[in-house]
């Protein structure tokens, strides 16, 4: 079933996941984190992802764990600061619609811009994480 109410308004990239039966857990703009319930997570703004970045942000489960999300984000311009970013969502905080705990805006190669994404590992438990540098 498509969800229609969502709270993103973005120029260009966004990210969801969802569980295992398909069922929406949060989304982003790369700059603000929105639950299941499409409600602003508390700790979920001030990432350093930007609103005209082609891709803005991914989301991947943290490998061998049952509660926490990576978030990586990118800024929107070439040399900007930003560069690529994690944050983690622990989906067990507030009651289970999830949060950002306190790791956030961990900076992991700065002056990279536009463009995230993720591969699964041959192993099928790790991701590769691929920016433009």
């Amino acid at each position: 079933m498509a969800l229609t109410d969502g709270m993103l308004i973005t120029r260009e990239g966004c990210s969801t996941i969802s569980d295992q039966n398909g069922d929406l857990l949060f989304y982003t703009d790369g700059m603000t984190v929105y639950n299941k319930n499409h409600t602003l997570m508390p700790n979920g703004s001030g990432l350093l992802g930007h609103n005209s970045s082609t891709q803005s942000a991914i989301i991947v489960k943290k490998p061998a764990s049952t509660t926490i999300y990576y978030l990586f984000t990118v800024d929107g311009f070439t040399g900007n600061s930003g560069g690529l970013n994690y944050s983690e969502v622990d989906i067990t905080l507030q009651g289970g619609l999830g949060d950002i705990n306190l790791n956030k805006n961990i900076n992991i190669v700065p002056g990279t811009c536009e463009e995230v994404t993720a591969i699964k590992h041959q192993n099928g438990t790790d991701f590769w994480i691929i920016v433009r540098l």
